[in-house]
């Protein structure tokens, strides 16, 4: 795939690009990065697949600050405005959860929303706000000055990886390897640790379903059958009557379904560009 950067405000953002035509800008999942989608790649034949690093992750760079959650939304915005002003998106996880809030936000900017194992932005009910907030500092507090962890090679980042998700060693190491840097002492993370913090506030269930009023492109969903809504059916039922959804579209495999199962995700991703 090939290296791109877009240069916004006080920050660069890192990507990887393969194919021709219409933008389908990509979100990958928390903790992960660009690479999340370069299995896509030897399939891919319809559009300009363009998967971001979001901020902290893989090469982009580092925010100063803390991390919080509608802050991507407005280097999102900025990134398809430099795209043309006017995507499909296509997200995994986090990165799915964005994909929907900027559809609803920015309607006229979205032609198509698929989602990757992920629906809707996390929500907690008002009473649990001191709670998280508490969580937070406490979180913020432990993570200052711990020392990074280092690795004798790149193999034992991805066997590491691979223990902390639901895929092989193999399966994890395009993210890895994007994710890594070598110093003198050995393998490191580039991702911020700050990205490890909790966030200090989440949205009401009510204000979700606000972020959505204004969604009006084609969605579709593709769930692992062994992924993050496969032990929830109240949640999932909730989340695709929000999105106006009847059914999502089930594959065989967990919650990393770009890395277990490439080929049948691009099929039905490309179907999904031609309908729209």
């Amino acid at each position: 795939m090939e290296a791109l950067r877009f240069a916004l405000p006080g920050m660069s953002l890192a990507a990887l690009a393969c194919g021709e035509g219409e933008p389908v800008l990509a979100l990958h999942g928390w903790m992960d990065n660009a690479a999340s989608f370069a299995p896509l790649a030897p399939f891919w034949r319809r559009g300009r697949l363009i998967a971001l690093d979001l901020p902290g992750h893989g090469h982009s760079d580092h925010r100063q600050g803390a991390y919080y959650f509608v802050d991507y939304l407005y280097e999102i915005y900025q990134v398809v405005e430099q795209l043309g002003g006017q995507v499909h998106l296509l997200g995994h996880s986090m990165g799915a959860m964005l994909a929907t809030s900027f559809a609803g936000l920015f309607p006229e900017k979205v032609k198509s929303l698929q989602l990757i194992d992920g629906l809707l932005p996390l929500s907690d009910a008002p009473h649990k706000a001191a709670q998280t907030l508490k969580a937070a500092i406490l979180s913020r507090l432990k993570q200052t000055g711990r020392p990074s962890r280092v690795y004798p090679s790149i193999e034992a980042m991805a066997q590491a990886r691979s223990e902390a998700g639901d895929f092989s060693p193999e399966q994890a190491l395009p993210l890895v390897l994007r994710a890594s840097i070598e110093k003198e002492d050995g393998f490191h993370w580039r991702t911020d640790p700050k990205l490890r913090t909790t966030s200090p506030i989440r949205l009401t269930a009510e204000q979700v379903e606000s972020l959505l009023a204004g969604l009006c492109c084609p969605v579709r969903a593709y769930l692992g059958r062994t992924g993050l809504y496969s032990g929830d059916p109240g949640r999932l039922d909730r989340e695709l009557a929000l999105l106006g959804l009847r059914e999502p579209v089930w594959l065989d495999g967990g919650h990393h379904l770009q890395l277990e199962a490439p080929a049948d995700l691009v099929r039905l991703v490309e179907e999904m560009l031609t309908l729209t």
